[in-house]
């Protein structure tokens, strides 16, 4: 057995973060707050108050350019903790954290987070997956521009941010179409291509301002 894998036995910490079990029991007495699509949890440049642990829904991270521009440099779903890294260095927001699914959030205060980061040792190691799911993240990120086709990585975004769809009716995707290109990594004129390819095969449909993805399963 490993050392990770033991420590993960000893601390009770569940198989796979966003399953079914909410890995952070220290926190589940913890007011919720409900932010609805659009409403930031957070802004780039503000102090680094509180940590956000994600109970539900679909976040994404942007971060202004110094020459205005805006970016998606992540997703983060269920279980996340978001705004760990800059509350623990003591630096402001790197990035803003906006939902692009209603999202229910517990707001743990940074001096909070810390004294129970020092008394737990579950809630340390918790802390140290997450930094560790980042940085897997980030690689297969990296590693999915150099090996897969635009297409193929078109289908991974919209598997990931649709998550599970219904039995008979698939699942709206929750970001505009400059926001898939950035995050397939392609100009907003060759997504349409792509888009249209997918629409042609039956995987996406137009219903009104929301494209709808309708896996091979259903489609």
């Amino acid at each position: 057995m490993t050392i990770a894998r033991q420590l993960t036995r000893e601390a009770g910490v569940p198989a796979i973060v966003g399953g079914v079990e909410f890995p952070w029991p220290e926190f589940r007495s913890y007011p919720r707050t409900e932010f609805r699509a659009g409403t930031p949890l957070f802004h780039q440049g503000d102090p680094s108050d509180h940590v956000c642990v994600l109970e539900s829904g679909l976040v994404k991270l942007t971060q202004a350019c110094a020459n205005g521009r805006l970016t998606i440099v992540a997703l983060r779903g269920r279980a996340s903790v978001l705004g760990l890294d800059a509350a623990l260095l003591g630096t402001p927001r790197a990035v803003t954290a906006m939902p692009v699914r209603t999202a229910v959030v517990v707001r743990v205060p940074v001096d909070e987070f810390e004294r129970r980061l020092w008394a737990s040792r579950r809630l340390a190691w918790y802390a140290l997956r997450e930094q560790c799911l980042d940085e897997q993240r980030s690689h297969a990120r990296i590693a999915a521009f150099a090996c897969l086709s635009a297409r193929e990585r078109l289908e991974a975004v919209i598997a990931e941010v649709t998550g599970e769809p219904g039995p008979c009716d698939g699942a709206p995707l929750p970001l505009r179409d400059w926001e898939l290109a950035q995050l397939v990594g392609v100009t907003p004129q060759y997504l349409c291509v792509l888009v249209h390819e997918l629409r042609d095969e039956g995987l996406l449909e137009r219903r009104g301002e929301r494209w709808w993805w309708r896996p091979r399963e259903l489609a």
